[in-house]
């Protein structure tokens, strides 16, 4: 039987024409800065402390010919019609290699792009149904692939996700831990969920031995299919 994981893996690779799991280097970039209120629920953007950091991203991200703060999937899966990764900053372009929220799906990794361990930075992640649906797909775990995870030497030098908390829209959240090793770790959220969005926060990292970029190579929802 091919495991859930693998199932929402190969739904996006079949597009982009790659793994998920790939290497980044390190480099300077400056965090967002802008706030935009949310004026409904229903509304794609989310609360990080107080600065509503999704909506201007997505609107910027329809519009720049740079590496934009989401990827947006935008070709029909069997789960939804399509899906977005924004993140809260990321680290610049070196050369031919780029840090964004693509290649949270696809090869590379995205790392934060602030100063120090990037505590606090975030990724939202969320999905659309068709029209008929009742409600956004649902799902009862993440999975996330830890670190740089390009080599066991790349994953150590830098910085690796500790603990994370886990946000829906409707404002629950959990506080999970992962583990500092490579590949791909279920995390169990213990329920079912249909959120309109779900953020994960960075709130604790093992330190790299040589860099303090905090990375993940990899971010998905479990269909459970």
């Amino acid at each position: 039987m091919i495991r859930p994981v693998m199932l929402f893996a190969c739904l996006i690779s079949s597009s982009l024409g790659s793994n998920y799991a790939a290497a980044f280097s390190p480099g300077p970039a400056a965090p967002l800065q802008a706030k935009t209120p949310c004026s409904s629920i229903n509304e794609p953007c989310v609360q990080t402390g107080n600065t509503h950091w999704l909506a201007p991203i997505l609107a910027s991200a329809k519009k720049s010919t740079k590496t934009p703060k989401c990827f947006i999937f935008d070709e029909a899966t069997q789960i939804f019609k399509s899906a977005s990764w924004c993140v809260s900053s990321f680290l610049r372009s070196q050369g031919k290699n780029t840090y964004g929220p693509r290649n949270l799906t696809s090869d590379g990794a995205w790392c934060e792009g602030v100063k120090g361990y990037g505590i606090g930075e975030a990724v939202m992640l969320t999905f659309q149904g068709y029209p008929n649906d009742a409600r956004p797909p649902s799902y009862d775990r993440l999975v996330i692939s830890n670190g740089y995870d390009k080599s066991s030497k790349t994953f150590l030098e830098n910085s690796r996700v500790k603990q994370i908390e886990i946000r829906i829209d409707s404002g629950k959240f959990w506080i999970r831990t992962l583990k500092d090793e490579t590949g791909p770790q279920e995390i169990s959220l213990g329920e079912e969920i249909a959120p309109l969005s779900v953020t994960i926060t960075i709130l604790d990292v093992y330190p790299g031995s040589k860099y303090d970029d905090t990375c993940i190579s990899g971010l998905y929802a479990d269909f459970g299919m």
